[in-house]
Parts: C-alpha cells; structure tokens; sequence
C-alpha cells in the first residue's frame, strides 16, 4: 500500500462475542487475522503484516458505519469510513473499509 497515493478499500470479516472482535484482513496489504474490542460505541481492531508492522484501527460506531483513524505502523496514519455490507448472521459483520490519508500538519 502507497500511503501518499489518496484512498484504498480493505475487507474485514467479524465475529462478535460479547466485547471481543476476532476475523479476518483481506487488502492491499494481503491477509491477516485480526482481534480486537467492542466497548459501548467504541470499536479498535489489528492486525500484524510484514509490510507496515502492527496496523491498529480505533473508531466509534455509528449506526452501520464505523469511523475513525488507522495507523498503518512505520507506513503512516490515516482516516476511514467502514460499511457495513452484509450482515448474514447475528455474530458475523462484514465491513468494507474506505481510507484517506490525513493531512500533515
């Protein structure tokens, strides 16, 4: 992933139990399994690749959406919009993750 390039899209598959977040990556950085937490209407998952290090995305949740920053490890920070696109069973949440690089300041 080019960071300074402008936007790119990743899938994320997750299963919910209570407060724990655990799925699956798919993007332009490959694969990966991910973990995180749900607290109220906060959400903050990551996952571990070769490319950019731990990636952490924390965000809060706001109806179907989840928006918030990622960092992308030594690669950079940056904003996103997640949507939910499929909602097939109670417990698996399907989002397609938008990003945008942050402005530096």
């Amino acid at each position: 992933m080019v960071l300074d390039a402008g936007n790119g899209t990743a899938k994320f598959v997750f299963t919910q139990k209570v407060t724990r977040l655990s799925g699956t990556y798919t993007g332009a950085l490959g694969e990966a399994k991910v973990g995180g937490t749900v607290q109220g209407n906060q959400v903050e998952w990551s996952f571990e690749c070769a490319d950019a290090g731990k990636v952490v995305y924390k965000g809060t949740l706001e109806g179907e959406k989840i928006k918030g920053t990622v960092e992308y490890g030594s690669l950079g920070k940056r904003t996103f919009t997640a949507v939910e696109e499929e909602l097939s069973k109670k417990s698996l949440h399907i989002f397609a993750v938008r990003d945008m690089l942050v402005p530096k300041a």
